[in-house]
């Protein structure tokens, strides 16, 4: 009986982690869907009745949209479709794992277009700002490949949706990159939310008010740690190859 408990004992972890892959999944698209639905006047109010005239339009609508088709094909992927073919499945992981890359380049685009902008525009950050993000995407496009290459689709009908084992574990370095880049963009923010601070000081009257970089600042650090919960988080939650 302890033998036989030993041996099932890897296979019902990983009947565990799908499970918990496949709610978390399902809630993540609810959580989405309700999201929109409560802000669907400013969405038409800030994006659809605006004329698309400059990058800020474009960065706005990629964040609304992306993560949106992203979940759905997740939620297709991991859930709703009957097709359970290896190849049908490995297509489904590849356009999730782009568009997940997609929306990490697009992210990071965000936070470095803002820290270029508090800089008024220095060409040292720049030129900083456009190494560190071409470097950093590209090792990021190294690891999505590694991880494609190393998933491998388990053909059996337990439940609608396709079941993946993990084999290729350096994703986690892409991970460090992500971290590396928000550390980079926080700390040229904060650097400048704190001269400011001064600044404002120094002038009467100014030391009561709340300057729009400070609140910028405060969201940086509060996204910052929130990131860093949920990369600890998804590196430990993923499900892996039974060995």
């Amino acid at each position: 009986m302890s033998a036989t408990a030993t041996a099932t004992a890897p296979l019902l972890l990983a009947a565990k982690h799908v499970y918990i892959l496949r709610y978390t999944t399902v809630a993540t698209f609810c959580f989405v869907a309700y999201e929109y639905a409560i802000n669907f006047d400013s969405e038409v109010r800030f994006l659809w009745l605006r004329r698309p005239t400059n990058i800020g339009f474009f960065l706005l609508f990629l964040c609304r949209y992306l993560p949106v088709v992203q979940i759905i094909v997740s939620t297709y992927a991991y859930a709703w479709t009957t097709d359970l073919r290896p190849s049908h499945c490995s297509n489904l992981m590849k356009a999730n794992t782009s568009m997940i890359y997609l929306q990490f380049c697009l992210s990071m685009m965000v936070l470095y277009t803002r820290a270029y902008a508090v800089w008024n525009g220095s060409r040292r950050v720049l030129a900083l700002l456009v190494v560190t993000y071409v470097g950093c995407a590209a090792g990021t496009a190294y690891t999505i490949v590694k991880y494609d290459q190393g998933v491998s689709v388990l053909g059996l009908r337990i439940f609608d949706g396709c079941i993946f084992l993990l084999t290729d574990h350096t994703l986690f370095y892409s991970l460090i990159l992500h971290v590396f880049l928000d550390t980079l963009a926080l700390s040229l923010l904060l650097y400048k939310s704190v001269q400011h601070a001064r600044f404002l000081k120094s002038m009467a009257g100014g030391g009561s008010r709340r300057s729009l970089l400070a609140v910028m600042a405060e969201d940086g650090v509060t996204y910052y740690f929130l990131n860093l919960r949920n990369l600890h988080g998804g590196e430990h939650d993923r499900p892996r190859a039974i060995s």
